[in-house]
């Protein structure tokens, strides 16, 4: 049996960049290099791009053609790899996180108005996602993530620990076994403030009081908040906690009477898509139901807010994460 001659020998420095010294290609056409991503040389002269899931890469400048999909959370919305090409990956894993509900013979015990109704926070595979996507979509270790998705059913569904969902599920439980206290224009129990601030310390926000806005001078308690026991991650991608971090959606207020930062929603950060999607768990005000959804969604609802932080540097990002002793 004759000896198959290699046709193509790639060596790469670590953006992806081609070592021409070292690499060999006999000239077979080849198109696909450093990732195993399509190469393509007609893009900019002189140089190779790599087609990949959602954008092109510029490996002489290491950087991407366009922005992330998750562009208003990192420092540089054209960086790759985060500029750490040996320990860092931009991966093209997605994950999508739902609410489950399930209907039982036996009843919640979560509350005294209990229901045959089960609630709890679930993720669903996309194609291609394995035990890896799953550990960097939870922020889990890897043989973490492996025994749970072990646990996947057919539709390759798998339960959110409760180390990372137990706030969100007794969040979901309580408006499952309490109907009544919800969605009536009387109705009173928890705003999105207290939802976000005690979900991202891992408490439920029924059990505390809920948390206001004061506005003498233009000022906010959600922002003192902030400020005091959270830390602005927002140039830190790899701090991110599905579960926990915090995301603030402010509105500059300018007007003849005020000129400041206002807080205007606070929702909890629940990973990302394939195709970039943002999913948050938020409660969009008190007669609201908490529920899972996407950040745009959240946005589209609360009009002329942005992901913006709550000092006064014009352009902060808007995530956080608790860093203060005890509760509030």
């Amino acid at each position: 049996m004759p000896t198959p001659t290699p046709k193509y020998r790639p060596y790469y420095y670590p953006f992806g960049s081609s070592i021409k010294s070292r690499g060999y290609s006999a000239g077979s056409g080849f198109r696909f290099g450093f990732g195993g991503q399509l190469k393509d040389f007609d893009i900019k002269a002189g140089t190779s791009c790599y087609y990949t899931f959602y954008r092109i890469l510029d490996v002489n400048i290491t950087n991407w053609f366009t922005t992330d999909p998750l562009a208003q959370f990192i420092a540089s919305q054209y960086s790759s790899f985060m500029d750490n090409p040996i320990n860092k990956m931009d991966p093209n894993g997605g994950w999508i996180p739902s609410i489950r509900v399930e209907t039982s013979n036996q009843k919640s015990t979560n509350t005294n108005e209990a229901s045959n109704q089960r609630g709890y926070l679930v993720a669903q595979k996309e194609i291609g996602d394995n035990e890896k996507t799953l550990a960097e979509f939870l922020n889990i270790p890897v043989e973490e993530s492996l025994k749970i998705f072990k646990t996947a059913d057919k539709n390759g569904v798998v339960q959110v620990p409760l180390n990372i969902s137990k706030p969100i599920n007794d969040a979901i439980q309580h408006s499952l076994d309490n109907p009544d206290d919800y969605g009536g224009y009387f109705d009173k129990n928890y705003n999105c403030f207290a939802s976000a601030i005690f979900t991202s310390q891992g408490q439920f926000p029924l059990e505390h009081s809920s948390i206001n806005y004061d506005y003498p001078n233009g000022y906010d308690f959600v922002q003192k908040i902030l400020s005091d026991e959270y830390e602005n991650i927002s140039e830190k991608p790899g701090a991110i906690k599905f579960g926990r971090t915090i995301i603030r959606l402010g509105k500059d207020v300018d007007n003849f009477f005020q000129n400041y930062n206002m807080t205007e929603h606070a929702c909890i950060f629940l990973g990302k898509s394939k195709n970039g999607t943002v999913y948050v768990f938020t409660k969009n005000g008190w007669k609201e139901s908490p529920k899972v959804s996407t950040l745009q969604q959240t946005l589209n609802i609360y009009q002329g807010s942005k992901v913006q932080g709550a000092g006064p540097k014009k352009n902060e990002g808007g995530l956080y994460n608790y860093i203060g002793p005890g509760g509030l």
